[in-house]
């Protein structure tokens, strides 16, 4: 159903979502649940065994997208507000190792 969506409708209610949820400081609890499937490996000789099966979380690819935009736009606040001078953690090229 996403990949035959119209895109920019598609970004415009994500938009809105992540904005809602942006506002609000609450994440869906239903959004930290890990769905997992098991795929089938090819070319085992028994499928009665968990290592002939390969797991996947549907979740997961969203729950890292939605860090990323979560993250991206907390760095666009905290930029706006102004980093201090001793400030590593969420600014691109620099280490805080």
């Amino acid at each position: 159903m996403i990949d035959k969506a119209h895109r920019e409708t598609l970004t415009e209610c994500l938009y809105k979502l992540w904005y809602k949820i942006w506002i609000s400081h609450v994440v869906p609890m239903h959004w930290k649940l890990e769905h997992c499937k098991l795929i089938p490996k090819p070319g085992k000789d028994s499928y009665n065994y968990c290592s002939a099966y390969r797991t996947v979380s549907i979740t997961d690819m969203f729950g890292k997208r939605l860090e990323k935009v979560v993250s991206a736009r907390l760095t666009s606040e905290l930029e706006q507000q102004g980093f201090d001078e001793d400030q590593f953690a969420y600014l691109a090229h620099r280490s805080s190792t």
